[in-house]
């Protein structure tokens, strides 16, 4: 069910960013994420998940990849940390992510969800 909306929503996806108005802790957190992660969402065919958070503006700019379907660079909206908390939205589709990082600062454990669907895992791992 994620794959097929998060395909769609490439198609539909406008560029945003979060980008940061003044320097705060939180915004410094939000940086030390940057550069790429990587999970698999589990499904009758698992689909494997490229985050891409690079510095913009002040903020980040976080895109996503499913390397499966050969999507690329589909802007995700509101990326945020704060504390251990990461999250971040696909609000074309419906589609919110909160999760909790680990204190080496390498893994971000948490759930995918879409509208009233139930929540699916979608642990991410530092790929750099």
């Amino acid at each position: 069910m994620f794959k097929s909306i998060w395909i769609a929503a490439a198609a539909a996806a406008l560029v945003a960013t979060c980008a940061a108005t003044s320097a705060s802790a939180d915004e410094a957190q939000t940086l030390a994420l940057a550069g790429d992660w990587t999970g698999v969402l589990a499904g009758e065919q698992p689909t494997h998940v490229i985050l891409h958070v690079q510095p913009a503006g002040g903020g980040v700019a976080a895109t996503y990849d499913n390397v499966e379907r050969g999507v690329h660079g589909v802007p995700l909206s509101d990326f945020r940390r704060d504390g251990e908390k990461v999250s971040f939205a696909l609000p074309q589709a419906g589609i919110r992510y909160e999760g909790r990082l680990d204190p080496d600062g390498r893994t971000v454990k948490g759930l995918i969800s879409q509208g009233s669907a139930p929540p699916q895992p979608l642990d991410l791992s530092r790929a750099n």
